[in-house]
C-alpha cells in the first residue's frame, strides 16, 4: 500500500535580510490500515477540505511506496519544493468496517422479541511531531474511536421464514441469508452512515494538521474580552484565535491555568471551550457547561488562562526547566505505537524523546538541503546535528530501568509494590522515582501554603518532571562520612497527595497536601533542612 505525505510550508518568523525565513513542515499521511476500497475516497475529502481551509499556508503532495522511497504527484507548482522542511508530521490512520452481525434480543421469558442489526466501525488518528535537526519528538496526540451502525428489527419474521431466530447461530446457511437479506434493505442507510464516518475521518486529519502546523507558530490563544449575562456570569470569552489556525465554528479547545510562584512556571488544565464564533481576526469561545467550574474559578481569580490544542507548545512555552534538556530514547517492542512510559517523557519540561522512526525521512531532507535550490535559504536553524539521547528508559515486568548510553550501565531501577489497586498505573510512580534517582534536579518544596498551629498541611513543590504519582513521601537527605566514603542518608518523614483532584500529572508546579508527619516536616522546612520529595513506591518505601 502506499502512504502519502503532505509537504505543508509554514512561515516561522526567522528573519534573513529583513525577510521572514519560510519553513515547512513535511506531513506523512500513513494510509496502511485504512481499508483499501475507503482509502481514496477518505484522501479526496481531506484534499478538499484543504482547499476549501487552506490554512494561509502552500502545501502538495507526494506518494510514497515501499520504505525509502517517495515521488512528487502533480498538486502544486515545483516552485514551492525551494521551501525546506524542519520538521515532521507523521500521522496514522486506521478505518476498519468489521463483520455485519445479527443478534436475537429476548423479553423475560426467553421469546425471541426483535433483531440487533449492528455494523460497527473501528477508527483511529495518531500523529507525532519529530524535528528535523535533532530528532527530537515534540508532539503526540491520538484519537481512537468506535461506532455502530444499528437497526432493532422487529418484524423478523420476514427474515427468518417465519422461525424463531435463537435457532439459528451464526455461520449456517439460515443465518447467512437472514443477514443478506438485512444488508439489502438497509444498504441505502448504511451507505450514508458510512460516508459521514469517513467525512468524519478526513476532517479528524484535517485537524491533526491544523493543530500541528498553526502558521507562524501561532498555537497558544489568548483572552482578549468576555462577556457576561445578566446575573455577572462568564457566557463567551474572545481570543485572538482566527481562521488561519485551522479552527472553526464548533471546534473544542482546552483550556489552561498559568502558574507562576517564586520564579518557577507552569500550566495546568481546568477546563475546555467551544468556539461559537471565528473569522480572520477574532475567535469567541463558550466555556462547556459541565467541565467549566475551574474555569470560572481561575478568571473570577484574576489568574491567567490561554487555550491551546498543542501540548508541546504549551511545554515549550510555560514548562520550566531548570537547565539543559536531557535527550532520553524508550526502548519499545512496538514501532509506532506510544508506551505510558513514552507519554511521561513528553510531559516533561526537562526531557526530551529522541526518535529516531523517522530517519528515513528527516536524513532524505537534510540531504536536501545541500541543493542548491536552498540557495537563498536560511540553513542556520536547520544544519544543528542530532545529538542523539544521553540515557535509554525501559519499562518491563521488574519495573522502570534507566540505562546510560555512555557507560551502558543502569543507573536505576524501580519498581512499585503495592497490594491493593493504585490510583495511577505503576509506570507513571515507577518514571518519576527513576527522574529522581538518575538525574541531579530533585522534586523540592518551594513554599508551604497552609500552617496550622505547628503542622503544615499544604505545600507547593517543583518537579521538571511532571507529578506524575499519586502519593509522596518526604524525605530528609543528610550526609555522613563512613570510613573514606561519604554516605547518603535518606529517612521518610511525612507522606502526602495532589491538594486538588484533576490536576494535570504533567504540570511541574503542584500544591501537595501533607497527611502524615505535618509537625516534623514543618520542623525541618523551618530549619532549612534538605528535604526532597520523592514518590510512594509500595509500603515502607
Amino acid at each position: 500500500m502506499k502512504r502519502l505525505i503532505l509537504q505543508i510550508a509554514l512561515v516561522l518568523g526567522a528573519l534573513v535580510s529583513c525577510v521572514a525565513q519560510k519553513y515547512a513542515t513535511s506531513v506523512i499521511l500513513d494510509t496502511d490500515d485504512i481499508q483499501a476500497r475507503h482509502k481514496a475516497e477518505i484522501v479526496t475529502i481531506l484534499q478538499q477540505k484543504l482547499k476549501e481551509r487552506p490554512l494561509q499556508q502552500i502545501y502538495y503532495l507526494y506518494d510514497k511506496s515501499g520504505e525509502q522511497e517517495y515521488t512528487k504527484s502533480a498538486l502544486k507548482e515545483e516552485a514551492t519544493t525551494t521551501i525546506p522542511s524542519i520538521d515532521v508530521l507523521y500521522i496514522d490512520i486506521s478505518y476498519i468496517e468489521n463483520k455485519h452481525t445479527l443478534k436475537a434480543k429476548t423479553d423475560t421469558s426467553g421469546k425471541v422479541i426483535s433483531l440487533l442489526y449492528q455494523a460497527p466501525i473501528e477508527s483511529s488518528i495518531r500523529s507525532k511531531v519529530v524535528h528535523v535537526p535533532s530528532s527530537e519528538r515534540t508532539s503526540y496526540i491520538e484519537s481512537p474511536y468506535s461506532i455502530k451502525y444499528e437497526q432493532n428489527i422487529k418484524s423478523y419474521k420476514e427474515y427468518y421464514n417465519g422461525k424463531q431466530p435463537n435457532k439459528f447461530k451464526p455461520g449456517n446457511e439460515s443465518y447467512k441469508l437472514a443477514l443478506s437479506k438485512v444488508k439489502k434493505k438497509y444498504a441505502s442507510d448504511l451507505a450514508k452512515f458510512n460516508t459521514r464516518q469517513r467525512e468524519l475521518v478526513a476532517q479528524g486529519i484535517y485537524d491533526h494538521i491544523a493543530t500541528n502546523t498553526q502558521i507562524a507558530g501561532k498555537k497558544i490563544f489568548t483572552i482578549t474580552d468576555q462577556t457576561t449575562n445578566e446575573k455577572g456570569k462568564v457566557e463567551l470569552l474572545k481570543t485572538d484565535a482566527t481562521l488561519a489556525s485551522g479552527l472553526q465554528k464548533g471546534d473544542d479547545v482546552n483550556a489552561y491555568e498559568i502558574i507562576t510562584l517564586e520564579g518557577y512556571t507552569a500550566f495546568d488544565y481546568i477546563s475546555v471551550g467551544t468556539i461559537s464564533e471565528i473569522n480572520d481576526s477574532y475567535a469567541m469561545i463558550k466555556p462547556v457547561a459541565l467541565v467549566r467550574k475551574k474555569l470560572l474559578k481561575a478568571l473570577d481569580e484574576g489568574k491567567q488562562v490561554v487555550f491551546s490544542n498543542n501540548p508541546a507548545a504549551m511545554t515549550r512555552t510555560y514548562g520550566h526547566k531548570t537547565g539543559d534538556k536531557v535527550m532520553v530514547v524508550v526502548a519499545k517492542s512496538c514501532k509506532d505505537c506510544v508506551t505510558p512510559l513514552e507519554k511521561n517523557v513528553l510531559g516533561s519540561p526537562q526531557l526530551g524523546l529522541y526518535d529516531e522512526s523517522l530517519n528515513w525521512i528527516t536524513d532524505r531532507i537534510k540531504r536536501d538541503y545541500k541543493d542548491e535550490k536552498f540557495i537563498d535559504s536560511d540553513m542556520q536553524a536547520l544544519q544543528s546535528s542530532a545529538v542523539g539521547s544521553s540515557y535509554i528508559f525501559k519499562d518491563t515486568k521488574e519495573g522502570v530501568t534507566v540505562t546510560e548510553v555512555e557507560t551502558g550501565q543502569v543507573i536505576a531501577t524501580s519498581k512499585y509494590r503495592s497490594s491493593a489497586i493504585s490510583i495511577v498505573p505503576a509506570v507513571d510512580q515507577e518514571f518519576l522515582d527513576v527522574c529522581t534517582k538518575s538525574f541531579d534536579e530533585p522534586v523540592t518544596i518551594i513554599k508551604t501554603s497552609k500552617i496550622k498551629k505547628d503542622k503544615v498541611k499544604r505545600l507547593w513543590a517543583f518537579s521538571p518532571y511532571g507529578f506524575t504519582a499519586y502519593k509522596y513521601n518526604f524525605v530528609s537527605v543528610s550526609k555522613e562520612i563512613v570510613g573514606e566514603k561519604e554516605i547518603e542518608r535518606l529517612e521518610v518523614i511525612a507522606t502526602g497527595y495532589p491538594a486538588t483532584s484533576g490536576s494535570s500529572p504533567h504540570c511541574s508546579l503542584m500544591e501537595l497536601a501533607v497527611n502524615s508527619g505535618e509537625k516534623e516536616l514543618l520542623k525541618l522546612i523551618n530549619e532549612g533542612a534538605d528535604v526532597q520529595i520523592r514518590p510512594f513506591m509500595g509500603k515502607g518505601k
